[in-house]
């Protein structure tokens, strides 16, 4: 299923059974430096902040304070992929934010790239589940794809579009 930017589903009423997923982090350039400052996080955030440090998980930091986020090896034609243990989410997490960024302060932006994409996949199956595709990126470092989030004691996906200018800007806003 294609979710359009702002669209919600429901992942605990969709696959009540599973208790991890992966997300899937996908984008086409033939810049090859674009390419290698190309990087993909997920950030574990409380009230839209960063609850610790140790909750930015990327190339550098390939799990979560409590193991819930794993980087893991790759599946299918992703760059990077996530693994999401979602019952050892820590309770003061309310929100995974999946986010594809510049390396650094590169003067690289994301408009270079094409098909940029997010999508979550049955780790039992291999089949994605969700995908949540970025029309056009503006000239931007950074940009949140998707974001999985608890709500009343269910987890939801929602495809969303947030672009900030700088990686650092990105940072400051969940609070780092």
């Amino acid at each position: 299923m294609e979710l359009s930017i702002g669209q919600n589903v429901n992942l605990t009423q969709e696959a009540p059974d599973l208790d991890h997923v992966l997300v899937g982090l996908r984008w086409r350039t033939d810049e090859p430096l674009l390419r290698e400052s190309l990087e993909a996080g997920v950030l574990l955030t409380s009230n839209g902040k960063l609850v610790s440090r140790q909750d930015f998980v990327f190339a550098h930091q390939v799990l979560d304070r409590a193991g819930s986020v794993h980087r893991r090896e790759l599946m299918g034609d992703d760059q990077v992929q996530f693994d999401l243990h979602l019952p050892t989410v820590p309770q003061d997490v309310d929100s995974l934010e999946i986010v594809l960024f510049t390396n650094g302060e590169s003067t690289v932006r994301l408009n270079r790239a094409s098909g940029i994409r997010a999508r979550m996949i049955n780790p039992t199956t291999g089949k994605t589940m969700f995908r949540a595709p970025l029309v056009q990126a503006g000239r931007s470092a950074a940009v949140r794809l998707m974001q999985v989030y608890r709500h009343r004691g269910e987890w939801k996906v929602r495809a969303v579009c947030d672009e900030w200018h700088s990686v650092s800007a990105m940072l400051q806003g969940f609070g780092l």
